[in-house]
């Protein structure tokens, strides 16, 4: 609550357990209306991409469900060092596989 309170600007932190309330001021309403505006846009945005980040997700595992249980399939499920080394973004890293 104190780092909410102290992200809108009505409280300060002076050190750990010391907190200074700094309230509103007259004209401060339209600014606070303002920033909770802005505050709320932000959460629906961040929330609407939660859930499409879930639904991806919930793609991914059942995209990997399916292919672990395709017996067929489980032939091809190997790596090669040389296949690893090709990839760019890990170029530059040293990469430990696991079995």
């Amino acid at each position: 609550i104190t780092n909410v309170l102290e992200g809108i600007g009505l409280i300060e932190k002076k050190s750990k357990n010391n907190i200074q309330w700094k309230g509103t001021r007259p004209g401060d309403a339209h600014d606070l209306e303002a920033k909770l505006s802005v505050l709320r846009d932000g959460t629906r945005r961040a929330a609407s991409h939660e859930e499409w980040l879930d639904k991806a997700i919930e793609q991914m595992q059942t995209s990997l469900r399916e292919l672990s249980e395709d017996a067929e399939a489980g032939r091809h499920f190997y790596v090669t060092h040389d296949d690893i080394r090709a990839i760019p973004s890990l170029a530059a890293d040293t990469v430990i596989a696991i079995k």
